[in-house]
């Protein structure tokens, strides 16, 4: 319909409830138009209501003679000093949650390593030390509160931001977990950058020029 038309490129906006049922989370859209305006294109679409929709994705293209080298895995990862930017280690059970992020810190000249799970960010955050880690609550091996005390008894002294979609009230027990601040979802692209900014004094992020997304 029109009216949900107008919206289905918004962050965690739902067109119908069948799709909160099919696990839904309102980013899949959201994300897609990031990457192509992030790649100088765009996502657009129209629909006619009962008879189907049209999603039309245009991306600028040029001529090459030969493709650029490609690093290896993880090699700037491997070693900080050879890239720019901060590495933030997002950890989130949701894809989309994860892409979403990692989308808008990149965009502001952040390097992302993302973990889907408490383990795998503690192994993550051991091996590559980085700047700062976002650290959702709610996840499905071991909950966020643990996670950040094993890294914080693992040695990891940097920010340990917490971003959590509960309702439940947690703020008093964050900090002697180990957390240096925290944020409820949804969390807009300005206040992401500015969680992670307000922690790494030497970043200077890049702010992209005010249009929808």
């Amino acid at each position: 319909a029109a009216d949900v038309l107008a919206r289905v490129f918004e962050e965690f906006e739902l067109g119908h409830s069948r799709a909160v049922r099919a696990g839904g989370t309102g980013l899949g859209l959201s994300v897609s138009r990031r990457l192509a305006r992030l790649m100088g294109g765009d996502l657009t679409a129209v629909s006619s209501e009962g008879v189907g929709s049209v999603f039309t994705l245009t991306l600028p293209a040029r001529a090459v003679d030969a493709p650029p080298a490609v690093p290896g895995p993880d090699d700037d990862l491997e070693d900080p000093s050879r890239a720019d930017g901060p590495l933030v280690l997002i950890c989130d059970d949701i894809e989309d949650i994860r892409q979403l992020f990692a989308v808008v810190l990149a965009s502001a000249g952040a390097r992302i390593v993302t973990a889907a799970s408490g383990q795998d960010a503690l192994a993550l955050a051991t091996r590559l030390q980085p700047d700062a880690v976002l650290l959702d609550l709610d996840l499905p091996d071991q909950d966020g509160l643990t996670t950040a005390r094993q890294l914080r008894e693992a040695g990891y002294t940097g920010p340990v931001i917490a971003i959590s979609g509960s309702g439940e009230d947690r703020e008093a027990s964050l900090r002697t977990h180990g957390f240096s601040d925290s944020a409820r979802k949804p969390v807009s692209s300005a206040l992401l950058i500015d969680l992670v900014a307000r922690h790494l004094r030497h970043w200077h992020p890049r702010r992209s020029p005010a249009r929808p997304l």
